[in-house]
Formats: structure tokens, C-alpha cells, sequence
């Protein structure tokens, strides 16, 4: 019997004939239950559509009935003229009856609640049926409203105040024509219960849930204004919220019209007809629950569905009978084929078994734990354990234990999906690693039949051959070599993976053709010419051409050779060629080239640009700078910037937080990718949206960093090799260059400052020589004016004057001091001192002398140094340096004096040519006011140079400043930007003497007074030699003069044993000061006192090193001449 005939089968289709005869049925039932569903609410709504329309049209008519008699009453002449009469001129004893009688009128045969007449003041004159005379808030508003529009008005639901009803109120203004005013306004107050309620509320037809909503809206919630059907006391109370899209009334107070369905104030689900009422903030809502629609269809569908159940039950019935007739002759039928089968199958057994036992396969049946049951001959052959052994092992007795798992998973993804096939790794009897192919299925839930392949020998070549093909593939890609070949009489084209990665293609692609390579050749026709000498005349094709690649902006260079292949008649049948990618051999020579022949082929362009420029192109960089280091290599400064295909405007920079910090002492630095976010402090890397990075390190001739090239892509760098011998090409010429170039701006440095040193000292000297010769008038001027000041009456006149002279000199002797200063002959006082204990002492005189308008602020250093100096001096620097920062900020501004110590190295002055290794205090002056311009900065220390206004400045200011400054070992710089401010700092050999003392010592108090000795004065200027023998035989003295050297000593040798005190000037013609001086000491230790116009500076005793002398310092004033010679006599 066939498949088709067993009894399961014929029961499967007697259930699937049933059931879609059922479904057949129940559509039919769906259907009809739409229909009728679909016929219910288009007849409900229609009935609710026709009644919402005619309870809207009652409403409507009523309210314009009443408007309508409203507009009468409100300019009835009769009655509006007794009622103002009334109203504005009343009469003692007139009660106004007869308005209260028409009132009256109204009130029954309109059916008004109450009536009232206002004045337009809104107080109550007359009123019928009212308790008590009181209007509501809103009466007063309407009442407003009427007398304003001069139109009745009806006010919408609200509830009195005062009784708690709810009414409606018509306002009507009373005006007499043709004046058109209202003098009173006439108010309704209409009860809805009367007339109002029941009209909406009554239905045309018997209704169980039926009932019409009359609603409006009120802010944020649907307000319901007539008593409903299902729930008391809700009209002006009961308030839902207007979001709740499943109620009809929201629909309806926000413009919805039509049918629609929801969930009524009950949680029922009804249909509803919602409309707008006309000339009102009304709304109608006319509705009925579904469940009252659809009853009469639930009645007829429920008698439809028992018919239509007892049906289907009678179809299953027949169909049972008909199935339980089959299988009774299936199986009758079905006992005699299992007999004629059993013989079929043991037939069928034997067969198989001699199958399995000749496979030339291996064949394993295991249970369910992997144990074999049953082998064959192959499968003892392939192990090479005996059947009988196999039988006594499982699967993991053969598994290797590295490969236990991978075996283990085969078997248990066999025993799940029914299949599994893999090449696993087994151990042969005599422990050799053997590879099988194994394809296993599963026979029964506890049988499992495997077929194995022994594939060692094939396994072995394959890795061999993908081992082979694997190292081809890199040796191509390591060399940039591809191969290719074209079959000339199919046209099929091959190439290999990097030959396609050459021309830009995916190396997985298959399709490829020529026509493809051809388009990234733009010399195609020269290509083509050469193959056709190839296969034409046999012509050697070996050629070097540019390409460009698939989907790439960037050339590539190549070379390509090729031979022609025949077959065996001779006929061309292929081209075999090979391709080598040499663009960075290419542009590693063109680059060389360049940096060869840069001074021939571009002279007078800058270096450094061209270079950068020649990297930028080269290597595709879209930023390129070259920079000398600065600050101890904390600092760079660009000497080319090439980005964006154009250069940009030097500048200085810090190295901190970049890339370029990083470079300094490296050979090669690079970051492939993500640079920007390694230093994102750099704001050229976020600005550009860097990734990738490098830069190299360029050293002079010591190996000493001098300064970087930096290259910056915004994409990341791929071409790492080519970069970097790119860079160090680049940074060997470029160091060079660098180098010559800082050599040549040292010689020049040095050169300007040996000019200015000389140029410096050339006016020292000259002005030492016009302040001697100055000092020696201004000693004679101020000898005489203190002579002549003390025989001159103090109230004279010439008294005064004198006075004035006097003060006059001694200003010209400070000006002759800061001369001296300047050229460094100006006497100095040598002290141990420390800069922060002067300058905290002098910053109360220095605040006062620079005015309150000026803040002054003192920064001192932290265990600042000592130092070997004059503090009078450094006193000078300091006010001379803050009275220039005044005079600077006229408006106001900021001074900030600072101290520090600081260290100066051979690697600092290497680059810094003006200054000196060794220790130093540094003081800095600093202001932020005009600054100075860099054209007369070279001048500012000349003296005589200002650019102050005449009158108010000398121009020895600063002059006094370098010359005390070059006086004490020390160096200034000065730094200034036009508008930015000035900064002063001036370097101080520290010293290492930590004990400083500030204090000087007191001048002798002695009384003045003469004597009676013999003094030898020697001066050559005649004038001042005078002035000087006068001074001193006025007081007593008897004096010996000389008017030069030979002079002088001739004297003394006449007269030595009468002398007690010689005067000498250190310069005077013939035989100096000095040798005078000399002559004297070799003869008798008669004390000596100098006079000069320099300073002890400028004297030079070597022949008395270690003696200490007088030095009166011209010019001087005859109080204080005679007082060092009384000190030195006694």
C-alpha cells in the first residue's frame, strides 16, 4: 500500500477538509457580522446627526427669540421715556408702579425668572421677583458691556451667588431716540429649568441610555452646563479634562464635528453626534452607549451562530465515520506488505554489511557517549589498531589532547543538527599526528554512523603550497612588485594582488580588465605603441611611466617590463609582465636633486621656504614648518611655514604641550595617527584636525640641537619610510644652513656690539674730559658764591641772588656727576648688600617721587643673593628707571620691580653674545606704559638723548644708568613693544660674601675752623688755585701755592720741613698728581689730600697699592674743603 493511503495521511486531510470548511463557515459568520455591525452605526448616527441638528435649532431659535424682544424693549420710546423719568428725575411720592406692573408683564408671559432696572451706574432701581436686591460680580461686567455696544446681550450658564441657581441673564439697554443713550439697562434672569433643560434633555424616541450634553469649554477642562441623564446635580460642576482625546465632549468644545466614537463621562463607550452651536461658546453632544446600538445584531448573530455550530459539529461527525473506514482496511492491508518487507530488509542488511566491510573509507558506528560499537577493515587500516581493539575505545581515546575539544564539539554538533563534517586531528597507533576527513550522521537517538578519510598527505601540500603563495604574496608587497598577465586571444586580464593595490583596485577583485588599467594610465598611447612592438617586431618593452591610481588624487611611478608567450605553433598567444612601484625611489631622487641643485636652479629665494615648500610636495604634508630653538631649546621660532599651499608669517613659539617638544634630541619622531588628541593643548593640531605627525631634530656641527622641521597631515600618515628618509635628507642640509647662517648672525652681533661698545666708550671719554673741566669752573663758582654768601647781609638783595647762583651750580654739578657716571669716573662706594634690604628702604621715597596715580609693586626674590656694590648708586639706578616709568604713563599704568637669582651658562651665552657666564642677581624694571620704539632703542643709553619735551629732560637719565651698570660688572637689556610697556633688566654679579651691611658711616661732626699750618696747594687752573689760597689764608692758613707738578715739588723740597699738609690735583701739566704725590712719600709721611674732577676710579697708584687716600671730589664746597683738612691735620 502507498504512502498516501496510510491512515495518519487520510486523517491529516479529513482534518484539514473540516477545518476549512469551519473557517468557511465562520467568514461567512465575520462577515455578515460587519455588515450588520457597519449597517448599526450608520443608522444610529444618522438618527443622532438629525436629532443634535434639531435640539441645535431650537436652541438657536429660543436664544434669538429672546434677543430679538430684547432689541425691542430697548428702544420702545413709550416705555424707555417713563422709565427715564423715572429714573433721572424722580418725583417725591412716584413708587414707579406702573413700570413695576409692565415688569411684571414681562416677567409672566416671557417666563422670566426675575426682572430688574438698573442706571447706568448699575445700581437697582426697580426689580420683580426678586428676594432680595442684589446683582451678581458678573452683572456688573455685563452691565458695562451693554452700555458700551448699546446691543442686548445675553450672559452665558453661571450660578448665582446669591441662591445658588443656575441662570442665564439677558441685559438689555434702555435708550430713547434720536439722542441714541443709554440711561438704564433692563435685566432678564432666566431660569434653565423651565424651558432650557427640558428642551435639551428630552429624546424624540425611546431610549434607554440615549441623552444630549450641552458643554463649553473652560480653560484646560470641558465644563458640562445641563443636568445629566445617569449623574445628579453635575451642570456647572462636573468638569473633565480636555486632553482626554477618548471623549466625545473634548472633541466637540475644540471645533470637532460629526460622529464620532469614545468613552462617555461614565467610562461607557458610546457613538456620538458632536456639532458647535452657533453665535455661542456652546457645544452639543448627542449620544447613545453602543451596547444599546448593537443589541438588536447580538440577538440575530447569536441564533446564526448556534446554527451554524450544530453545522459544523455534523461535519465533524461524517468526517470521523470516513477516516475510521480507511484505517480499518489500512491495516489489514499493511500486515501483509511487514511480511513481504522483513524478508526485503534481512536481504537488504546483508548487502549493506558487505558495503561497509569493503569501503575503501573508514567506517565507525558509536552510541551516544562516543564508544564504537561497530568498524570496518578501513577503519583498523587507518588507525592502526585491530577491530577488536577499536571496539574497546571511544572518541577521545584517539583525540590528541590539544585537539580533544575540537573533536569532542564535531561530535556533539553531529548529535544535535543530525550532521557534522570536518577535517579533525587524530593520533595513529604508533603516536604520529594523522589528519582525517570525518562526516558523520545520526542514525537513531543512540546510534551515530561515521565515514573517515585519511587527508595527512593532502593537508601537508596544501600548507605547503598556502605557505609558498604567502611568502610570494609579502616578497610582492615588500617590494612594491606586481605581475600581470594578458591572454591575447581570449582578452581575459590577471594581475596580482599587488599589482592591483599599484592601480588603486581591491586586491579580492576578479573581474579585472584592461580597460580599467588603461583609464589610470595617462601615457596610454606610448603603452600601447610599445606592447605592439613587442608582439609585432619583438622589440624589449622595458619602460618607467606615471599613473594614477583608482580613486586617488596622487600620482604614482612605475616600472614595467614584459615578454611575449607563443604557443606551440609559434602564434603570440600571451603577454606576462611585471610591474614595480618606484614613486619613492622617484621622489627620494627628484628630492635629492633638489637639495644638489638648489643654488643653481633658484638663487635669490629664501632657503628655507623653498625647502619647506619642496617637503610640503613631496611628501603631500599640509603643514610644514622649519624652526630654530630658542630659550634653552624651551621655545622655537619658524624660519618657513608652508601650509595649505601658501606660506604664513613667522612667528615665536613654546614647545610645551606639542608635538615639536617631543622632536627636540630625537633623529625621527612620529605619530601615525590621533596626534591631536595626544597633545590637545595645541591649537594648530585641533585647528586642523591633525592626525598624523613628524619631525626630525637639526644639530650644528657639536651635535647641538639648533632647531626641527615639523610636518603635519591631516590624514594619518601612511608612507612612514619615504618620510623619514625624506627628513633626515632634508634636516643634513637644513643644519647645515641653520648653522651657517647662526655663525654669520653671531659675527654680526658681535661686530654691532664691539661698534657700540666703542661708540660708548668714545663718549664716556668724552664726557669724563668736559665734566673734569666743568667741575673745575663749577668749583670756582661755588667757592666764591659761599664766600661772598657769608659777608652778605641775609635780608640783601644780592643775598638772594647769590642764593639763586649757588643752587644753580649745584645743579650743574649733578648733571657734571651723572657725566661722570656715565663714562664710569665717578667715585664708588664698595659694600657687600643685598638688592631686596636697598630696595625695601628705598621704595617709600620712590612711591612718593612717582605719585599715588601710579601703583607700585615690589616682588622680591627668594633667598636672592648678595652683592658687591655702591647701594648710592643702585639707589640712582632705581629712581632714575622709575621716574622714566612715570614720565611714561602720563594716564596711569603699573610699575612692578622684581629680583631673582639667575644662572647664565656657556650654552646661554653661546646664543646671547652680550652676555657673560657666571652668577647674577637679576633686578627688572618693568611698566606698562607707551614703550619704546624699536628704531631709537640702540640710542636710549647715549648721552643727551630724549625724546622728552625741551625742559624736561637731560638725557643723562640712562647714560648715568649704564655707566653705573658697566661700572659694577654688570649688564642691561632693555625689552619694549610701542603701546605693550618697557621692560628693564639689569644683571648683577652676585657675590658670594653673605654678611651685607647697609648702614654708612657718619661724617665727622667736627666744628669747621682754620689753623695756623702751612699747606702746599698745587692747581694748574689759575682761577680755582686762587679761589682756594683764598679761602684758606681767610681762615688762618699759610699757604704755599704751585701751579704744576715741578712746581710743586721744587716747593716742598725748599719748604718740606714747614709743610704739614699738601693739596695736590691728581692731573696737572708737566708732573702729575700721582708722581708728586710719589716724591713726597719717598721724603716724609706728610699727609696728602687729592682733588679732582674724576673720580678715585680714574686714579691710578701702583706704586702705593695698599695706602688708603683723601680724594675731594670737584667741586667742593669751601665748608667741606676745610673740614677734610681739619680731619686730616688732627
Amino acid at each position: 500500500m502507498e504512502i498516501s493511503d496510510h491512515p495518519h495521511r487520510n486523517f491529516k486531510i479529513h482534518i484539514i477538509a473540516f477545518l476549512c470548511l469551519s473557517i468557511c463557515i465562520a467568514a461567512a459568520g465575520w462577515i455578515f457580522y460587519t455588515r450588520e455591525k457597519a449597517y448599526s452605526e450608520k443608522t444610529a448616527g444618522q438618527t443622532l446627526s438629525a436629532i443634535a441638528d434639531l435640539k441645535i435649532s431650537q436652541i438657536v431659535n429660543w436664544r434669538k427669540e429672546r434677543l430679538g424682544n430684547a432689541s425691542v424693549i430697548s428702544v420702545n420710546p413709550f416705555n424707555n421715556r417713563r422709565i427715564r423719568e423715572f429714573l433721572e428725575n424722580p418725583s417725591s411720592g412716584d413708587s414707579g408702579d406702573d413700570i413695576r406692573a409692565w415688569m411684571e408683564s414681562l416677567q409672566k408671559n416671557y417666563a422670566y425668572q426675575n426682572v430688574l432696572i438698573t442706571d447706568t451706574q448699575g445700581k437697582i432701581r426697580l426689580s420683580v421677583g426678586f428676594d432680595k436686591e442684589h446683582k451678581d460680580s458678573q452683572s456688573e461686567i455685563s452691565i458695562l458691556e451693554v452700555i458700551r455696544t448699546k446691543k442686548p446681550i445675553m450672559s452665558d450658564f453661571h450660578r448665582s451667588e446669591t441662591t445658588g441657581l443656575i441662570h442665564l441673564e439677558m441685559y438689555t439697554p434702555l435708550i430713547i431716540e434720536p439722542e441714541s443713550r443709554v440711561f438704564g439697562v433692563l435685566i432678564h434672569r432666566i431660569d434653565p429649568n423651565q424651558f432650557l433643560y427640558p428642551m435639551i434633555q428630552s429624546w424624540p424616541t425611546p431610549s434607554p441610555s440615549a441623552e444630549t450634553l450641552l458643554i463649553r469649554r473652560n480653560s484646560h477642562n470641558v465644563i458640562f452646563l445641563n443636568e445629566l441623564r445617569h449623574q445628579k446635580n453635575t451642570a456647572l460642576s462636573l468638569r473633565l479634562p480636555i486632553t482626554d482625546k477618548e471623549l466625545p465632549a473634548s472633541g466637540a468644545v475644540l471645533g470637532v464635528e460629526g460622529i464620532v466614537e469614545g468613552i462617555d463621562y461614565r467610562g461607557v463607550p458610546v457613538l456620538a453626534a458632536i456639532r458647535k452651536i452657533p453665535d455661542t461658546n456652546w457645544a452639543m453632544s448627542a449620544k447613545v452607549d453602543k451596547e444599546e446600538i448593537f443589541a438588536p445584531m447580538f440577538a440575530r448573530i447569536r441564533i446564526i451562530w448556534a446554527a451554524g455550530t450544530v453545522l459544523i459539529l455534523l461535519m465533524g461527525v461524517f468526517f470521523l465515520f470516513q477516516w475510521k473506514k480507511r484505517e480499518a482496511e489500512f491495516y489489514l492491508q499493511e500486515i501483509q506488505e511487514r511480511k513481504r518487507a522483513e524478508e526485503s530488509l534481512k536481504n537488504s542488511e546483508e548487502k549493506f554489511r558487505s558495503y561497509i566491510d569493503n569501503s575503501p573509507d573508514g567506517v565507525f558506528v558509536a552510541d551516544e557517549n562516543g564508544r564504537y560499537l561497530e568498524v570496518n577493515r578501513s577503519a583498523s587500516m587507518i588507525t592502526g589498531y585491530s577491530v577488536s581493539e577499536l571496539l574497546s575505545m571511544s572518541i577521545p581515546d584517539l583525540a590528541p589532547p590539544d585537539s580533544l575539544e575540537t573533536a569532542l564539539n564535531h561530535f556533539q554538533t553531529m548529535k544535535k543538527t543530525g550532521y557534522a563534517s570536518s577535517e579533525l586531528e587524530f593520533i595513529h597507533k604508533n603516536s604520529t599526528k594523522r589528519w582525517w576527513s570525518v562526516d558523520a550522521v545520526r542514525l537513531t537517538e543512540t546510534r551515530f554512523l561515521g565515514f573517515v578519510k585519511d587527508i595527512t598527505e593532502r593537508k601537508r601540500a596544501n600548507n605547503a603550497l598556502r605557505i609558498n603563495e604567502q611568502r610570494y604574496r609579502k616578497a610582492q608587497e615588500m617590494g612594491h612588485v606586481g605581475n600581470w598577465e594578458y591572454n591575447l586571444k581570449t582578452g581575459l586580464f590577471w594581475g596580482s594582488d599587488e599589482a592591483k593595490r599599484i592601480y588603486g583596485f581591491d586586491p579580492e577583485q576578479t573581474d579585472l580588465s584592461t580597460d580599467e588599467v588603461e583609464a589610470c594610465i595617462p601615457e596610454r598611447e606610448k603603452i600601447h605603441q610599445a606592447l605592439v612592438d613587442l608582439i609585432e617586431h619583438e622589440k624589449e618593452y622595458r619602460l618607467e611611466f606615471e599613473i594614477r591610481p583608482k580613486n586617488s588624487t596622487d600620482s604614482k611611478f612605475i616600472s614595467s617590463l614584459a615578454e611575449l608567450h607563443r604557443d606551440e605553433n609559434g602564434n603570440p598567444l600571451a603577454l606576462l609582465g611585471v610591474i614595480l612601484d618606484i614613486t619613492e625611489r622617484k621622489l627620494i631622487s627628484d628630492f635629492q636633486s633638489f637639495l644638489v641643485e638648489y643654488d643653481y636652479l633658484r638663487a635669490g629665494e629664501d632657503f628655507f621656504m623653498a625647502l619647506a615648500q619642496q617637503i610640503a610636495e613631496t611628501l603631500k604634508a599640509d603643514f610644514v614648518c622649519i624652526d630654530t630653538l630658542e630659550d634653552e631649546n624651551l621655545s622655537a621660532k619658524t624660519l618657513a611655514v608652508w601650509f595649505d599651499g601658501k606660506f604664513e608669517d613667522n612667528l615665536s613659539y613654546a614647545l610645551k604641550d606639542t608635538p615639536c617638544g617631543d622632536v627636540v634630541g630625537k633623529t625621527i619622531c612620529s605619530f601615525t595617527e590621533g596626534v591631536r588628541h595626544k597633545f590637545p593643548k595645541d591649537e594648530v593640531l585641533q585647528e586642523m584636525t591633525a592626525e598624523g605627525y613628524m619631525g626630525t631634530t637639526l644639530r650644528d656641527s657639536q651635535g647641538q640641537s639648533i632647531g626641527l622641521i615639523a610636518l603635519i597631515w591631516r590624514t594619518p600618515l601612511s608612507s612612514v619610510t619615504l618620510a623619514e628618509a625624506i627628513l633626515k635628507m632634508a634636516s643634513a642640509r637644513a643644519a647645515g644652513e641653520l648653522e651657517r647662517r647662526l655663525i654669520e648672525e653671531e659675527r654680526r652681533n658681535l661686530e654691532d656690539q664691539l661698534r657700540q661698545a666703542q661708540k660708548m666708550e668714545a663718549v664716556g671719554q668724552l664726557a669724563g674730559g668736559v665734566a673734569h673741566d666743568f667741575n673745575n669752573l663749577l668749583y670756582v663758582i661755588t667757592g666764591y658764591a659761599d664766600m661772598m654768601l657769608e659777608d652778605l647781609p641775609p635780608n640783601s638783595v644780592l643775598h638772594n641772588n647769590m642764593k639763586e647762583i649757588l643752587q644753580a651750580a649745584q645743579r650743574a654739578t649733578t648733571l657734571v656727576r651723572q657725566l661722570l657716571l656715565f663714562s664710569r669716573r665717578e667715585a664708588m662706594l664698595m659694600k657687600v648688600l643685598n638688592l631686596n634690604d636697598l630696595i625695601s628702604e628705598l621704595i617709600k621715597m620712590v612711591r612718593r617721587v612717582i605719585g599715588e596715580h601710579i601703583p607700585l609693586e615690589f616682588l622680591p626674590g627668594v633667598e636672592l643673593m648678595n652683592n658687591s656694590a655702591d647701594p648710592g648708586q643702585l639707589e640712582q639706578v632705581l629712581m632714575n628707571l622709575c621716574v622714566n616709568a612715570r614720565d611714561a604713563m602720563p594716564d596711569g599704568g603699573r610699575i612692578v620691580i622684581e629680583t631673582q637669582n639667575i644662572s647664565l651658562d656657556a650654552e646661554y651665552c653661546k646664543y646671547n653674545t652680550w652676555a657673560k657666564e657666571g652668577e647674577y642677581v637679576l633686578l627688572t624694571v618693568s611698566d606698562t606704559g607707551s614703550g619704546i620704539p624699536h628704531e631709537i632703542q640702540d640710542h636710549i643709553f647715549e648721552p643727551f638723548f630724549t625724546t622728552k619735551e625741551v625742559g624736561k629732560g637731560t638725557g643723562l637719565g640712562l647714560a648715568a644708568v649704564y655707566g653705573i651698570v658697566r661700572s659694577h660688572q654688570g649688564m642691561i637689556r632693555v625689552y619694549s613693544e610701542p603701546g605693550q610697556g618697557t621692560a628693564f633688566k639689569i644683571y648683577l654679579p652676585a657675590t658670594q660674601n653673605r654678611h651685607a651691611s647697609l648702614n654708612d658711616e657718619k661724617e665727622s661732626a667736627a666744628p669747621l675752623s682754620g689753623g695756623q699750618e702751612t699747606i702746599l696747594v698745587a692747581e694748574d687752573e689759575e682761577s680755582v688755585r686762587t679761589m682756594i689760597v683764598h679761602i684758606l689764608k681767610k681762615v688762618g692758613y699759610r699757604v704755599l701755592s704751585a701751579k704744576d707738578g715741578e712746581e710743586a715739588i721744587s716747593l716742598f723740597e725748599k719748604h718740606s720741613s714747614e709743610i704739614d699738609l699738601a693739596l695736590l690735583d691728581v692731573v696737572m701739566p708737566k708732573i702729575s698728581g700721582q708722581k708728586v704725590y710719589e716724591r713726597i712719600r719717598s721724603l716724609s709721611d706728610m699727609p696728602v689730600i687729592f682733588s679732582s674732577g674724576y673720580s678715585r676710579g680714574a686714579l691710578s697708584f701702583q706704586a702705593f697699592p695698599n695706602e688708603q687716600f683723601d680724594i675731594l671730589q670737584k667741586p667742593v664746597s669751601p665748608t667741606a674743603l676745610l673740614r677734610k683738612i681739619r680731619e686730616v691735620l688732627d
